[in-house]
């Protein structure tokens, strides 16, 4: 594995410590600050919300400067932003800190995409993607596990303050990304030399945006994230209420979950080898809305129905985790090459707030339909989002036919190999770690 996947791979993981290591966190926050279950949500809410609004204009940074000087800068932020909630006593305060480290996480996130997506052959993406993806499924299942340690000792400002793992993780981010901007496109001639779109940076994010190919590969990604909140915040709900399933049974449902996510998300470069990234993506949303479109079903299942839901949401995990790499690469190849730092960046806002909406519209659906009914909807939703297949296979096939080969991303040296055939799955970009 080089150093770049490395690198951005733990910058992902780590920007995690900002919701699934606090998490365990919160109620203890809540009663030392005297404030109701409606102020803790905020703390919350403040964070998702300058993830999504921020990320697109500051990734554009990353077209114009490359990825290590916006990606290290974020993770310094972000470092920062934890210990200071010893600074604070009052929740504005808590909040604007969380709104600024929250703006952070989102570029670290949308960046962490860019930087290992200088290709455009789909199975080399999804290696560099199922890397990122696993590494951060394993976080979600450690990092809520380590704050829960850290409370039976300290207070709820020490897990915050472990955020400041951050800071070493710039610094290798910092070492192991090229200082270059990234390689420009080919150009047709020397109106396009300093490598600025016309519009800026962007301008050219938003036009592609606007293609079928562009506006196409955002629904997955809503989906994505719109079912795995809805999963997050409500269905706990359910189980408890409705069939009785205890914290840590709930707790192992959740890590399930993510741990069949994480094993299946291995396998899709393997599988893109057979099948295309369209049947591959459609089959992903399948497999992530159609369980949770099924959970009412719960309900008529009897003794049965606490465990048919954990089965729900496990199967649902099959699909989250298909869907974090396939849309990554989808993205990847819509992103123009000029503006692909902006480009990601506008996709993270958007997947960002599929994390707002479910749990706003859940909220609201709640007041009219029981629990199970309302839950059933988002999964109709995520099901509906199919639709954006056909357009996400046109273009991927567009991408593969038009742009050049596979691209040696900014300071990295192409590896020379001797003469012979090489093996199949060979990376010829892999430095071998």
């Amino acid at each position: 594995m080089r150093r770049l996947e490395i690198a951005v791979t733990a910058a992902a993981t780590v920007s995690l410590t900002g919701v699934q290591g606090v998490a365990p966190a919160l109620p203890a926050l809540q009663a030392d600050l005297g404030i109701t279950a409606a102020e803790i949500s905020f703390v919350t809410i403040a964070y998702v919300l300058a993830a999504a609004l921020v990320a697109f204009p500051v990734s554009a940074f990353g077209d114009r400067y490359g990825e290590r000087p916006v990606i290290a800068g974020a993770l310094l932020v972000f470092a920062a932003c934890g210990p200071a909630v010893f600074l604070v006593d009052a929740l504005p305060a808590l909040v604007a800190v969380r709104f600024v480290q929250g703006a952070a996480f989102g570029v670290v996130l949308s960046l962490s995409i860019a930087a290992v997506s200088h290709s455009v052959d789909s199975v080399e993406l999804a290696r560099a993607q199922r890397t990122r993806l696993v590494a951060m499924a394993a976080g979600e299942v450690v990092f809520p596990l380590v704050s829960g340690t850290v409370l039976l000792f300290a207070s709820w400002q020490w897990v915050f303050a472990l955020q400041a793992v951050a800071l070493p993780v710039a610094v290798l981010c910092w070492w192991a990304l090229p200082a270059a901007r990234p390689a420009p496109p080919p150009v047709a001639g020397p109106a396009e030399a300093d490598r600025t779109p016309r519009g800026g940076f962007v301008g050219a994010a938003l036009g592609a945006l606007g293609t079928p190919f562009g506006a196409a590969v955002q629904v997955p990604g809503f989906v994505r994230f719109f079912v795995k909140f809805t999963i997050l915040s409500y269905v706990p709900l359910l189980a408890a209420d409705a069939f009785g399933l205890s914290p840590l049974e709930i707790a192992v449902m959740i890590g399930a979950s993510a741990f069949v996510a994480a094993s299946v998300a291995v396998f899709v470069p393997a599988l893109l080898r057979r099948w295309s990234v369209g049947a591959l993506t459609f089959a992903a949303l399948v497999l992530a809305a159609l369980p949770i479109a099924l959970v009412p079903v719960t309900g008529v299942a009897g003794a049965l129905g606490g465990a048919l839901l954990v089965a729900l949401v496990v199967v649902s995990g099959l699909g989250d985790g298909m869907l974090g790499v396939l849309n990554n690469v989808s993205a990847s190849l819509a992103a123009p090459p000029a503006a692909r730092s902006a480009f990601l960046g506008a996709t993270g806002s958007i997947r960002n707030l599929g994390k707002l909406v479910a749990p706003a519209l859940l909220g609201a659906l709640t007041v009219a339909v029981p629990l199970g009914g309302a839950i059933a909807v988002v999964g109709v939703l995520g099901l509906a989002g199919a639709g954006s297949v056909p357009a996400i296979s046109r273009g991927v096939r567009r991408a593969a036919s038009t742009r050049p080969g596979p691209a040696t991303p900014p300071g990295e040296r192409r590896r020379s190999r001797p003469p012979g055939p090489r093996r199949r799955g060979d990376d010829p970009h892999d430095d071998g770690a």
